[in-house]
């Protein structure tokens, strides 16, 4: 069995934009391949956008830590639960990775879908910026592979990081 892991939060929460890429992607995946086991990791379920499918397993944090601070556990306590469920790939679907994730044997993808706030940064606050890019960048750079949702995005990868 095949193990892949997503970053979900993204999936239970948003209910357009991200939210709506993350639970089409995973749908696709989950009626188009077989022999594979799809977990979706997030902080909290909300129930409005929970699949009946008995393939999609939601995992939450499952140390006081993690559940104390979501936030945290995405960032880096996330990957004992990706060793410990031997994922073999883990997507982060909304621009962000775990640190450290290119340590393990674990495979990465990110998704990214702009850099709005490179672009046009008078459109950011000035600490949302500085979390976007450090959060951004070192997702590419660990990343084994990235998908860019456009050929923009894909340019504006190439020019910013």
């Amino acid at each position: 069995m095949f193990k892949i892991g997503f970053d979900a939060k993204r999936y239970f929460t948003n209910a357009t934009g991200l939210g709506n890429y993350s639970r089409d992607l995973i749908r696709i995946l989950s009626t188009g391949l077989d022999n594979v086991d799809l977990r979706l990791y997030t902080p909290k379920v909300l129930e409005k956008y929970s699949s009946s499918s008995e393939r999609l397993t939601p995992i939450l944090p499952r140390s006081i830590e993690g559940k104390l601070f979501p936030q945290l556990w995405r960032s880096t306590g996330i990957l004992s639960d990706l060793k410990r469920d031997q994922i073999d790939i883990f997507h982060g679907l909304s621009g962000e990775l775990p640190i450290g994730i290119s340590g393990t044997t674990v495979k990465s993808v990110v998704t990214m879908h702009d850099l709005i706030f490179l672009r046009y940064p008078e459109w950011y606050g000035y600490w949302d910026r500085k979390i976007y890019n450090k959060k951004f960048k070192q997702a590419c750079h660990e990343a084994d592979s990235i998908v860019a949702i456009s050929e923009q995005t894909k340019k504006d990868l190439q020019t910013f990081f």
